[in-house]
């Protein structure tokens, strides 16, 4: 497959011929054990390749690809291949859209991506799975349609809602900025559960209604995250709102 980069987005984009792919790699962690790991790609591989994307909003898994080191005879990740419906031709990610500053969606649109969104995070839910990373570098939008397609991925992070966890995290803020309180930091207060992707989907909100990125990026090399004015306004709503909340509790 000839395999290019989807800006601002976890994904790449494949073609095989004529037909359209979006890869995604699932990396395997140190001291993971490869053979449940294995397992767990399969079931979700087996549970993504029956659904539709029209109605889901998440792509169709044509199958899984394991990434070998060729002289530790080990398995690195996986690459899972979807496959494009067929009236799509390509698609972006949604921070690429709000990085763009171009206002070429209506407010009824931006709404319809919303909703659509919102439809395939409850999707994931029903699959009894946690996603873990909903923000606009998982989301991708059909390019250049009056529909509002979207598609959500981020298989790095999905794991199965009654499944094992490690706690883990890590301090970068434009992630952080994504999760529920109780789920920032190196390490989290608390288990991932369904409803800390309800507080994720909560922050997209904003950007998708207002059209503005609360990430922005350098323009060195390095591309280091940098805080847009719209992050800034969000924090001092959000610590003024927290504090009205806590003062009505008392």
């Amino acid at each position: 497959m000839e395999q290019t980069d989807i800006p601002f987005s976890i994904a790449q984009s494949a073609q095989y011929g004529k037909k359209q792919f979006i890869i995604e790699r699932y990396t395997c962690q140190a001291g993971q054990n490869l053979s449940e790991k294995e397992n767990d790609v399969r079931r979700l591989a087996r549970k993504l390749a029956s659904v539709d994307p029209s109605i889901f909003g998440l792509l169709n898994c044509r199958g899984v690809m394991r990434v070998m080191d060729q002289q530790q005879k080990q398995v690195l990740s996986y690459d899972f291949v979807f496959r494009l419906p067929e009236s799509i031709e390509a698609l972006r990610s949604l921070r690429q859209d709000l990085l763009s500053g171009e206002m070429q969606y209506s407010l009824s649109k931006r709404i319809l991506v919303a909703k659509e969104l919102a439809k395939s995070v409850g999707y994931v839910c029903t699959l009894n799975y946690v996603h873990k990373h909903i923000c606009p570098e998982t989301i991708l939008l059909e390019d250049q349609s009056p529909r509002a397609s979207t598609f959500l991925l981020g298989l790095d992070s999905f794991r199965a809602a009654d499944g094992g966890t490690n706690v883990t995290g890590d301090v970068r803020w434009e992630r952080n900025l994504y999760r529920h309180p109780c789920r920032q930091g190196e390490f989290p207060e608390k288990e991932y559960k369904m409803q800390h992707d309800i507080y994720s989907l909560g922050v997209c909100l904003p950007e998708i209604g207002l059209w503005e990125s609360f990430v922005l990026y350098s323009c060195d090399p390095e591309r280091n995250p940098q805080q847009g004015d719209l992050y800034q306004q969000f924090t001092i709503w959000l610590v003024h709102g927290l504090g009205s909340i806590d003062a009505r509790q008392d």
